[in-house]
Order: C-alpha cells, then sequence, then structure tokens
C-alpha cells in the first residue's frame, strides 16, 4: 500500500522501497478496556489502538488511525469487542512495519524512513 504525502502540487504517492523492521505490540484486553470505558464506537477503539501502539513505539502514530479504523471489522471487530466486554484473557497483536521510502522532492530522490500498517490478529 502506497504511503501518501500531501505537499504542493497536491497529493503523491511515496515508494516503499523495503521493509526494514517488523515490529508487534500485544495489548491485553483488559489493557484496551481500561481506556475505553463502558461507552465508545468503533473509531474510539481504534484511536485507542493507535494511541497505546505509539506510547510503545515511542512516536506518534496519528496517520495509521484510519487504517486501523479500517481493520475493526467483521469477526475480528466481534471477538475484539467480546474480549474487552468479558475481560478475557487475551488481546490483539498489532503489526507495524518500519520501511524505507523513496519520494521526489526538489526534482531529486529522497530516501527516508516511515511506519506503516501491518495488520491485526488476537491471541
Amino acid at each position: 500500500t502506497p504511503i501518501m504525502n500531501i505537499g504542493e502540487g497536491g497529493v503523491r504517492t511515496m515508494a516503499v522501497e523495503r521493509i526494514v523492521d517488523t515490529i508487534e505490540h500485544r495489548i491485553s484486553y483488559s489493557k484496551i478496556a481500561s481506556m475505553l470505558g463502558d461507552s465508545y464506537s468503533t473509531y474510539d477503539l481504534a484511536v485507542t489502538i493507535v494511541a497505546i501502539v505509539g506510547t510503545l513505539q515511542g512516536v506518534a502514530l496519528t496517520t495509521i488511525t484510519a487504517a486501523v479504523f479500517g481493520a475493526l471489522k467483521g469477526a475480528l471487530l466481534t471477538e475484539i469487542l467480546n474480549g474487552i466486554k468479558n475481560n478475557s484473557s487475551g488481546g490483539i497483536i498489532v503489526t507495524i512495519y518500519l520501511c524505507e521510502i523513496t519520494k521526489h522532492q526538489g526534482g531529486r530522490e529522497v530516501t527516508g524512513y516511515g511506519y506503516q500498517f501491518g495488520g491485526i490478529t488476537t491471541y
């Protein structure tokens, strides 16, 4: 999935050259429940997951909120919600990729690094 960059001239895609590292964060249902409270939406759940991962990662990851929100659907969402509501053991695993990114800037090619959402599973 290309990472989007908004700059002069509109939106340009940046090419992910390679995945440098794969980072997995395990987050228990009880940790999520303690931050969410009793009444919340799927978007609140996504923002909470991003906030926890950002804290563990040591960097703001607000750009992945939409991707996390999109991943929270169907059977996965039901399983996570049941785990939170029933105070079940286990939790979720959020995969984040550290990617080498190449983009064109000022007439030259620039290489940098960025984080990309990999996915969510349960444990």
